[in-house]
């Protein structure tokens, strides 16, 4: 049993190292992390003429690649913060069975 939850505590360690969107704040490695990734993919599309090497267009597929990963960090939070009061609320719920049955 305790060997499961070392597991899984070095589990959730990697990654909230790792994956950008399951990041707690937005700090300077995943800062790093989504323009390093929209540098390659902006790079990737204009050398393979996505946009057949419009500036303009390439220019803006970077800044729409910005948004994305930032949308998709800002929807992980949210849902951070709604599974955080679920399970509050049913650690009080079971808190409050825990009393009942003592009674």
């Amino acid at each position: 049993m305790v060997n499961g939850i070392k597991i899984m505590h070095e589990m959730t360690q990697c990654s909230k190292k790792s994956n950008v969107d399951e990041a707690e704040k937005l700090g300077k490695r995943e800062v790093a992390a989504i323009l390093f990734c929209s540098v390659v993919y902006t790079g990737l599309g204009y050398l393979m003429k996505w946009f057949d090497r419009n500036y303009t267009a390439t220019l803006c597929f970077f800044f729409y690649m910005l948004f994305c990963y930032s949308c998709i960090w800002l929807i992980y939070m949210i849902k951070r913060m709604m599974d955080t009061a679920f399970l509050n609320q049913e650690l009080e719920q079971f808190k409050n069975r825990k009393n009942l049955n003592k009674e």
